[in-house]
């Protein structure tokens, strides 16, 4: 379960606690200012409450919620029947029985869009990885800070009451981190996307989290121990966090280099408002010369009968401004 943000901010309480305690039971306060006082006692509980903050900055439940609603908007475009099953069907209905360059026209509008459709579903793909690595990788240093600060809580506590028994272990989140999300997402298959939720790939980089023990026998050297693995995991933090940004960054260069097929304009043939459209170009009988006057008539009916518009310049091509 990703860590909340009521979860870092109860362990860094807990902790200035369990760090006053083991203060106090060697003779010292915190000492903030030079002056031990109970202000003195409020801004070193404040420092350990921002030390939880700096893993806030990015909310795991938006950060889910944007995930789902991209990788639904990939769906609906790449698999299901509108917009792409109706390409489809169309590109596959003219492609089997209609014959002409108007009918060729239209084919080859319809697999350019049918390429733009593919290229958008790639790049949306792209959107929701991105999402999910970074949702991945600030949830383990969530659960990496809350590790490190329950943990250096129960050696204060050790520490405090002169209790003999090994420093435990704390779950470090390093450099590896970044790595285990790029192999979780290189062996999804794209095809079955749909099927992958964001905690699996949480799940999967948990694996990157290295044990390391919490320093320290006694109260000094356990206050600047944990000062010392604290920075390191906020300096790892940061790198992974550039690490994921060069990833979106590549990803997207590669992906602005590719040569996407637009739709291009229709040529006149292809229109049956244009004096250009002949059943002949776009015709699905063998013998198109049976149906071609027929198929003109109601084409000129449809021309004459449709509404024109109003106005000065619809006159004057008219020849009546």
């Amino acid at each position: 379960m990703p860590v909340s943000d009521d979860d870092l901010r109860s362990a860094s309480y807990a902790l200035a606690h369990a760090m006053r305690q083991m203060l106090a039971a060697d003779g010292l306060d915190p000492d903030i200012v030079g002056n031990p006082d109970q202000t003195d006692s409020d801004v070193f509980a404040r420092s350990l409450e921002i030390d939880a903050e700096l893993y806030m900055s990015m909310n795991l439940e938006l950060l889910k919620d944007e995930y789902e609603e991209i990788l639904g908007a990939a769906e609906t475009t790449k698999w299901e029947s509108d917009p792409n099953g109706v390409v489809e069907l169309a590109r596959s209905d003219i492609g089997s029985w209609w014959v002409g360059p108007a009918s060729d026209a239209f084919t080859t509008q319809l697999n350019k869009i049918v390429q733009c459709i593919d290229s958008q579903y790639v790049y949306t793909v792209h959107a929701a990885t991105a999402v999910s690595m970074m949702y991945a990788v600030n949830g383990q240093f969530r659960a990496s800070c809350l590790d490190l600060m329950q943990k250096t809580a129960q050696h204060c506590d050790a520490v405090a009451n002169e209790l003999e028994k090994p420093p435990p272990e704390w779950s470090e989140a390093g450099m590896g981190l970044f790595k285990a999300a790029v192999d979780a997402i290189k062996n999804v298959d794209p095809s079955k996307i749909k099927d992958w939720a964001v905690d699996q790939i949480y799940s999967q980089i948990g694996s990157a989290l290295k044990p390391a023990p919490v320093a320290g026998t006694a109260a000094i050297p356990v206050v600047d121990g944990y000062a010392a693995a604290r920075d390191r995991l906020l300096a790892a933090y940061e790198d992974n966090l550039d690490e994921v940004r060069g990833w979106i960054k590549n990803r997207r260069d590669a992906l602005a280099g590719l040569t996407v097929a637009m739709p291009d304009e229709l040529p006149p043939c292809t229109d049956v408002d244009s004096p250009d459209f002949r059943y002949d170009q776009f015709s699905y009988s063998p013998e198109p010369q049976v149906h071609g006057p027929e198929v003109e008539r109601e084409r000129q009916k449809y021309v004459d009968e449709k509404p024109k518009p109003g106005g000065i310049i619809s006159e004057r091509l008219d020849g009546e401004g």
